[in-house]
């Protein structure tokens, strides 16, 4: 099973002041660089806006984060036509077009699993299974 994480799961394990949700976060992003699981650019760049815009990191200390993330980890990239599915999936589900990116962005690189919190009472989409570790 190929299995991948989205910006919510790095930025709580980034932030120690986050509690548990970091530490649940940190073991499964652990994991994530112990095993090189793929991961979407889109994913890196959200990480590195939330850092940023929220002041947990430098504009520096983000961009050498993300390098040394993807000298681990797989980054993975948008096609045209993953672009596409997303904006399909988009306007037919009400999913905001970022999330969808991601989610096509994944199954079209054949991950099966993304770990999540922006899920609802989702559960699956785009072939992948989503998973909330919180």
């Amino acid at each position: 099973m190929q299995q991948s994480l989205d910006t919510n799961i790095l930025v709580y394990a980034a932030d120690p002041s986050q509690g548990t949700k970091h530490d649940i976060a940190r073991a499964l992003f652990d994991k994530a660089l112990s095993e090189a699981w793929q991961i979407p650019t889109q994913v890196l760049g959200e990480f590195y806006n939330v850092a940023t815009r929220k002041n947990h990191m430098t504009r520096e200390a983000a961009a050498a984060t993300i390098q040394a993330w993807m000298d681990i980890l797989q980054p993975i990239t948008t096609s045209a036509a993953a672009f596409q599915k997303a904006i399909a999936y988009a306007s037919r589900t009400g999913t905001q077009f970022w999330d969808a990116m991601i989610l096509a962005t994944c199954a079209e690189h054949g991950i099966t699993k993304l770990y999540t919190e922006d899920i609802g009472a989702q559960k699956q989409a785009m072939g992948l299974r989503l998973a909330n570790p919180f």
